[in-house]
């Protein structure tokens, strides 16, 4: 409390230092004021003697000056003191006079209360006077209310003609002349909003629209075309803002329209929902950014409820393709090292057998069972010891007993001549060159030698096959028509050979080139051992 005591005396201590004597000694001067016109000497007052204080008041107050009595004189009767004008500081004050101002309605009053004098006791200037009043004055001043209603209802055309009309009565009425070119004034700057806001519409602009507007209201309030216009404006917006998320802007809007016309049912319809979504938007936002500090799959599942109450709404619809995008790159990273992990126990597998399944055959080996060391080794599924299997299937072959190694190749070529029943070349193939294999092993015995030429004369007509298949797919029909000719050479009564020759020499898309080809590939006529010479 002291210190609140001290601030103030230093407060008022350090302006009343920056005060002069004069200013000082006004300070402690009040002076009183009446009527609703200030006079000269009320400005003189505040100007030059920096007063402290000025009582108002609209009526005269039953007090008097004494100041401009002589010194001893005796306060005067103020029921028999007429009244004078003021004179500087001295006036008359009286607490029953009534106000200086008066309405319209109270002078017709007292014109009719003047009907009743008796003419005798009227006198004529004061009869004109009254009669001036009659049919000039008081229809002016009924005719400016009638503008002012105008006005406070937002019908500028009326206060206008209004306020006409009064000049028109009364051409000297000041009332009249200051409101006729405020309206005018008003109505320019009104039309020019409306052109601006018309324009800014045209363009979709609402929001600067409803702001020009709203200027409309500011200068002519209650403006019916600018309060329908602003009512469809911010409906419209609402609805815009809307279907773009923004939810608190829509409701913004449309309690704009509200507030424009309370009793307007859409407004209020639409300001109903908003206000019920916004809530229910604020709690879900809320929820979600709780949910965001504890899992992926809770926010996602929070941001995704947003989402349903607001399709539009910019923040969840990133937030749910971020987090949508996280939980697709983390079940694909888990079902990723799930699959490598498989990989690696199926291959850790498939390894472990292959390795037991070669010891075996190496065990058969040594033991001379060559033929069960092959069947072991025909099977498909040898991926990482391939190059193993291969010298183990030739030292298995070596260790074959004819009858074995007859019946491996016999069955290797019955595979390799379905296989070319059944056109699958790169089968024929192999099987043709693994009996050829199983047949070289034994040239000493005649049915494996016979066998042996057979094997390399299928696998040399397989291979030219392919090879006039090969150059037909490249456009070049007379090399294949010539690899053809060879494997017809090779087996004269092979049907498909016949068919895909004859098609080719009647497409006419080539001759028989008079001049050698091309020299083949080594694969068009591969090496075929001289089987015969080393039979014999």
């Amino acid at each position: 409390m002291g210190d609140t005591a001290s601030e103030r005396a230093r407060w008022v201590d350090q302006h009343l230092g920056r005060l002069t004597p004069e200013q000082k000694v006004g300070q402690l001067l009040v002076f009183g004021f009446c009527g609703p016109v200030v006079t000269p000497d009320v400005v003189e007052i505040l100007e030059r003697f920096h007063i402290g204080g000025l009582r108002v008041t609209t009526k005269f107050r039953g007090l008097n000056l004494v100041s401009d009595l002589p010194p001893g004189a005796a306060l005067p009767d103020f029921k028999q003191r007429s009244y004078r004008p003021p004179s500087g500081l001295s006036r008359d004050f009286s607490y029953h006079h009534t106000p200086i101002a008066a309405t319209p309605g109270q002078y017709a009053q007292a014109l009719k209360l003047w009907e009743e004098v008796p003419p005798s006791f009227r006198e004529e200037a004061l009869t004109k006077e009254i009669d001036r009043l009659r049919h000039s004055v008081v229809p002016a001043l009924e005719l400016c209310e009638q503008g002012d209603r105008d006005l406070a209802s937002g019908d500028l055309e009326g206060a206008i003609s209004a306020f006409a009309k009064a000049l028109e009565k009364d051409a000297g009425c000041t009332k009249a002349k200051e409101s006729h070119a405020r309206s005018l004034e008003r109505k320019a700057q009104v039309d020019k909003f409306l052109e601006q806001a018309a324009d800014l519409r045209l363009k979709g602009d609402l929001r600067r629209a409803i702001q020009v507007w709203q200027c409309v209201l500011e200068v002519c309030p209650r403006h019916p075309r600018a309060m329908q216009s602003v009512m469809d404006a911010s409906l419209a917006l609402a609805q815009d803002r809307r279907s773009k998320g923004d939810l608190p802007g829509a409701l913004e809007a449309a309690q704009l329209a509200l507030d424009i016309e309370p009793q307007n049912r859409a407004a209020t319809r639409l300001c109903t929902e908003l206000n019920a979504l916004c809530e229910r938007e604020r709690s879900l936002l809320a929820e979600a950014a709780r949910a965001d500090k504890l899992s992926p799959a809770t926010a996602l599942r929070a941001w995704e409820e947003v989402l349903r109450l607001n399709p539009a709404h910019p923040q969840a619809a990133a937030r749910v393709r971020q987090l949508s995008t996280r939980k697709r790159t983390r079940s694909f990273g888990l079902a990723l090292v799930l699959v490598m992990g498989l990989i690696v126990i199926w291959g850790g597998g498939q390894y472990a057998y292959e390795v037991s399944t070669l010891n075996r055959v190496r065990y058969l080996i040594s033991q001379s069972q060559g033929g069960e060391a092959l069947s072991m080794l025909s099977s498909p599924w040898f991926i990482f010891t391939l190059n193993e299997v291969e010298d183990l299937r030739q030292q298995a072959v070596q260790r074959l007993n004819p009858q074995a190694r007859r019946a491996q190749a016999k069955a290797k070529e019955a595979a390799g001549e379905a296989a070319v029943e059944m056109r699958n070349w790169p089968a024929a193939r192999e099987a043709f060159a693994q009996a050829r294999k199983y047949a070289l092993g034994d040239l000493d015995n005649p049915e494996l030698a016979a066998l042996a030429v057979r094997s390399a004369k299928g696998l040399e007509f397989v291979e030219k096959v392919e090879s006039a298949l090969k150059w037909q797919s490249e456009g070049q029909p007379s090399e294949a028509i010539r690899c053809l000719r060879q494997a017809a050479a090779l087996r004269p009564d092979d049907e498909y050979v016949k068919s895909l020759l004859a098609r080719l020499d009647k497409s006419g898309k080539a001759e028989t080139p008079k001049t050698p080809g091309p020299k083949p590939d080594a694969g068009d006529t591969p090496e075929t051992p001289d089987v015969d010479r080393q039979t014999r």
